[in-house]
């Protein structure tokens, strides 16, 4: 049983230039790097691809196809995540059950936000282990806060667990741009199958994952 990753999990810089898909994240070594220049400022932008594996990562537990048996350090992949940084900026994008693996590899002792796309599991079941990082925004829609207030109750309310990460629950809201440190960012609306979930462009940069359909709408937003 060969298991393809069938999301889309890529860097897009639109009007019409190169896409760059992330194909591997070597987790066996230092993670895949993409350094970009935002034609809107003089900044810097480092993208560090976290994780670009599967729901479930590859290996998936107890397969034994020939991908999950391969011994190729581009054969493991952790779940999707994507670190965003420039010199005074540092965000990011999906924290799944991987997160704790990811943070370590790349010596990530400070965020700025993290930036959410959806409720899956695979892109925030690692939230809870971002309580070395202090006060922490985490920026995601309504009905995905809503998802995280529930599932992480502990972190919330009167009954606040000792401990337990401090997480400030901020909305975002498709076509409404957003400001992080250095980075403008813009929600974007696309289809993960009949889910409607979240991309971000991050000034001629756009990162989408878990995509099956972008709105005309949306594609205009990454073409202007």
């Amino acid at each position: 049983m060969a298991h393809q990753d069938e999301r889309l999990n890529s860097v897009m810089k639109p009007a019409g230039a190169k896409l760059i898909k992330a194909t591997h994240d070597i987790s066996l070594r230092p993670a895949l790097q993409v350094k970009h220049k935002l034609n809107s400022t003089s900044t810097n932008m480092r993208i560090t691809f976290l994780g670009t594996g599967t729901s479930v990562g590859v290996p998936f537990i107890g397969c034994k196809c020939e991908v999950c048996q391969s011994t190729d350090p581009h054969d493991q992949r952790l779940r999707a995540s994507v670190l965003i940084e420039d010199e005074t900026t540092r965000i990011v994008i999906d924290c799944g059950p991987d997160f704790r693996a990811q943070a370590l590899r790349q010596d990530i002792d400070h965020l700025d936000a993290i930036i959410i796309t959806h409720e899956h599991y695979d892109h925030l079941g690692g939230l809870d282990d971002v309580r070395p990082l202090g006060s922490l925004p985490i920026y995601a829609e309504r009905r995905v806060l809503q998802s995280i207030r529930r599932n992480l109750h502990y972190c919330f309310g009167t009954h606040h667990y000792p401990g337990s990460p401090q997480l400030q629950l901020r909305q975002v809201i498709p076509n409404h741009q957003i400001r992080i440190g250095s980075f403008s960012i813009t929600p974007l609306r696309i289809m993960h199958g009949h889910l409607p979930i979240i991309g971000y462009r991050i000034g001629d940069m756009a990162y989408l994952t878990d995509v099956k359909t972008i709105p005309a709408d949306t594609l205009r937003q990454l073409t202007g």
